[in-house]
């Protein structure tokens, strides 16, 4: 059945109706950092650079839950959360090219950049130093992906490759682009060792990217029972990580790269997974945990050892579409659980408070298709 009507907010990009037949759009949204809500709304006029997509697929991230609970900094309610979207477009601005009505698109965490900054200009859009990051995310400002409709520039909105299964593409927007990027720019040895740290969302994805890339790959995890699994992903061996970290000091010096998926911030974890790497070897730092959290080494492993140490965000249009290609050549899968649209908080639930296989998607056209046909 229909979604039921959320009184006493509104958006002013948004605006919430009154009426779900008039509405142009239902979203779930965080009312507040502890409300989540359906929400009936109407978009503003499409912009001539812009398309209107109808979600097919959405993607749960925790990124999301981080910004919807304000564990990222304050928010202007209500959110429309969501950056893995996948989806049909039903509208094209008038200065559109290279999209038409009926297009599978995706839409990943970025929305726009300035494309004239130095950043910019080098292929690095995802870090323009230009535009607001309230105009350059997805969502905050703006809606997201938890809605049946989405609206945005074509910039930032991408062909999905003929033959991908759709259900399983939306967390390669993110997760994908997380991982796979810095990993094609970083590691550059060839049969190099590469190091895994933590295998869920984004590191079983790793995984099968490292072996993609002809790398020997280890997978670190502290679940006895992913062994097996891990395995099958691509990877060589897997290090089972006790408390104590003793398993890791066996070995010391192994590894020509580590990506760490996790938001670890003791010191002592940090040092032991260090302590795994070769002299000259490279951390690739990919988790982020609470806003408020730091991360700390020892100055002395950092120079003496020579490491070099580097963080890496979600992809640029550029990476974003290599990812796609690559991801879709390789056949390279991600572990998904499904939801439906009206089960949404169960979704939300499973993230939040579950151990999800390993990321959960909302399929949002079987509702769509009966409660808003117009659309």
């Amino acid at each position: 059945m229909a979604l039921k009507q959320t009184p006493e907010i509104t958006h002013q990009l948004y605006p919430r109706v009154e009426d779900p037949k008039d509405a142009d759009a239902v979203a779930w949204v965080f009312k507040n950092k502890s409300e989540f809500v359906p929400y009936y709304f109407k978009f503003q006029p499409i912009g001539e650079g812009e398309i209107r997509a109808k979600i097919l697929y959405t993607g749960l991230c925790h990124s999301d839950s981080m910004t919807g609970r304000e564990h990222w900094g304050p928010c202007h309610f209500p959110v429309c959360a969501g950056h893995e979207v996948i989806g049909e477009i039903t509208l094209v601005g008038s200065a559109v090219k290279d999209f038409k009505v009926g297009d599978i698109v995706g839409i990943g965490p970025f929305r726009s950049a300035c494309f004239g900054c130095e950043q910019c200009k080098e292929g690095n859009d995802n870090i323009c130093c230009k535009l607001p990051g309230s105009e350059r995310f997805l969502y905050g400002k703006y809606f997201g992906g938890y809605a049946s409709h989405i609206q945005q520039p074509a910039s930032h909105t991408f062909h999905i490759p003929q033959g991908m299964d759709l259900a399983n593409v939306p967390p390669v927007l993110c997760a994908g682009c997380t991982v796979y990027p810095p990993m094609k720019r970083h590691i550059t040895k060839k049969d190099a060792t590469v190091g895994i740290i933590g295998i869920g969302g984004l590191g079983h994805l790793a995984v099968q990217y490292g072996k993609a890339m002809g790398c020997h790959v280890t997978g670190f995890t502290t679940s006895v029972d992913k062994v097996d699994y891990i395995k099958k992903l691509g990877a060589e061996e897997v290090i089972v990580v006790d408390k104590e970290q003793k398993e890791l000091a066996k070995h010391g010096g192994k590894f020509d790269y580590l990506l760490n998926t996790l938001p670890v911030t003791d010191t002592n974890i940090i040092e032991a997974y260090l302590g795994t790497l070769k002299n000259g070897g490279t951390l690739i730092q990919v988790g982020i945990p609470d806003v408020k959290d730091n991360f700390s080494m020892s100055f002395f492993t950092l120079v003496a050892r020579q490491l070099t140490v580097v963080g890496s965000i979600v992809s640029s249009v550029q990476d974003t579409k290599e990812t796609l290609e690559f991801t879709n050549k390789h056949g390279i899968k991600v572990a998904v659980e499904e939801f439906s649209f009206a089960d949404f908080p169960k979704a939300l639930d499973r993230l939040e408070n579950g151990r999800p296989q390993f990321r959960c998607v909302v399929n949002v056209k079987d509702y769509t298709n009966q409660f808003l046909k117009q659309q």
